[in-house]
């Protein structure tokens, strides 16, 4: 069984009014805890390459983000500028849901955010995984972090619990 997040397991104002304001808040502070890191850098080569094809569309808010030898500063201060543009134009792209999940599991994990779900859905994964259904989650703009913060017992979890 394939679950839904938003809304389905967790009430939508979780996403928009927590997760998507937790990752605007926290770019920048995020960016410069993990430049230089290979999550980072792929990260940042996602973003730029994004950010060229929206100045070569003329992309509102898109602005050029200096090479690596103008600083870390520097860089930072440009993908900041266009990870809030793209959040505030409400983008659905891959780098900006990328960094956004990198940037809500280390909210997660610092438990500065703490999932929601409803109360129906923690019985009902167990009542599943007890009848042998394994249950995932979609959730794509979650895809690197929140799955498994929200649903605090999906089926990996359950047989992690049960071994």
């Amino acid at each position: 069984m394939v679950l839904d997040i938003e809304g389905t397991t967790s009430p939508i104002s979780f996403v928009t009014d927590v997760l998507f304001p937790y990752a605007r808040d926290n770019v920048r502070k995020h960016l410069d805890a993990t430049y230089g890191s290979d999550e980072t850098n792929d990260d940042i080569a996602l973003l730029r390459a994004q950010v060229e094809q929206d100045l070569a569309e003329g992309v509102a808010g898109a602005v050029p983000v200096p090479p690596d030898e103008a600083g870390k500063d520097e860089v930072i201060a440009a993908l900041v500028a266009n990870v809030e543009a793209m959040i505030d134009a409400d983008r659905k792209i891959t780098s900006l849901k990328q960094l956004q999940g990198h940037i809500w599991r280390t909210g997660f994990e610092g438990q500065e955010i703490k999932g929601v779900v409803f109360d129906d859905v923690p019985p009902a994964l167990q009542r599943w995984h007890a009848n042998g259904i394994k249950v995932s989650c979609c959730c794509s703009s979650q895809r690197y972090a929140t799955c498994g913060y929200i649903l605090p017992v999906s089926h990996k979890y359950i047989e992690d619990m049960l071994n």
